[in-house]
């Protein structure tokens, strides 16, 4: 532990981390290099690499500073912009991670990828017990969760790529979500014996084929395909053997 992380002199702890001390460290993450670079220069020492990727380090620092402002302005907004604004501010720290891969403008970071990011977002009524769930039956992480006048109102949690954002601003949508997600078959069997183990309850549903089905504490379903060889009926039902 640094001294400067300390919030007096004789403090022997330091206060909880914060999403300011995370922003401050992926800065130094960046303008780190970038000085080295910058050294290399001054020395006359660099090569063309070294100008190419001090460019993209200062581009960047500027990236960055964008995504805290977001970040920092995202507790001034109504509660109805939000989702809004945290794509905004998923957006802006993909852009940083962008330029650092070589982007050389915005129009350019926005058409790297080829890929569509996607997150749904899972409707509940309590972020701290939706949040346990996930965490300690599914074994997921919790990644961030935004929180105002002491209570949590979005969360996501994350797993090997899977990414699911939690709110509890909609009341009239909890328990309504409905995701599949696809593990190789023998993925899936393990996972089924690690929740099973964890004592999940763990169900079998149908969608044309084989389901293994989890319901979170809201009812929102998470349902997990099997090989379609392994199917046993063609309707489609739910854990409560309900039409879908």
């Amino acid at each position: 532990m640094h001294h400067a992380d300390l919030p007096t002199p004789t403090a022997t702890l330091s206060e909880e981390w914060s999403i300011t001390d995370e922003w401050q460290l992926m800065m130094w993450l960046i303008a780190v290099p970038a000085f080295y670079y910058k050294m290399r220069i001054a020395l006359g020492v660099a090569s063309d690499d070294d100008r190419k990727k001090l460019d993209r380090h200062e581009t960047a620092i500027g990236a960055h500073v964008e995504f805290g402002h977001k970040v920092i302005n995202f507790s001034k907004l109504p509660a109805e912009e939000h989702m809004r604004a945290l794509q905004e501010i998923a957006d802006s720290g993909f852009r940083t991670a962008k330029f650092l891969k070589g982007a050389r403008t915005l129009r350019e970071a926005e058409l790297m990828s080829n890929r569509w990011y996607a997150r749904p977002v899972l409707f509940v009524a309590d972020i701290d017990r939706s949040v346990d769930f996930y965490v300690k039956q599914l074994g997921f992480t919790q990644a961030w969760r935004y929180e105002e006048e002491r209570k949590t109102w979005v969360a996501q949690v994350d797993r090997q790529g899977c990414e699911l954002i939690l709110s509890s601003q909609w009341p009239d949508k909890v328990g309504k979500g409905l995701m599949f997600i696809s593990l190789d078959v023998g993925v899936l069997d393990a996972l089924r014996a690690e929740l099973e183990g964890r004592g999940v309850d763990v169900k079998d549903g149908q969608w044309g084929y084989r389901l293994m089905v989890i319901a979170d504490p809201d009812g929102n379903e998470l349902y997990f395909p099997y090989p379609k060889s392994l199917a046993t009926s063609p309707l489609i039902t739910s854990n409560a053997e309900q039409p879908r």
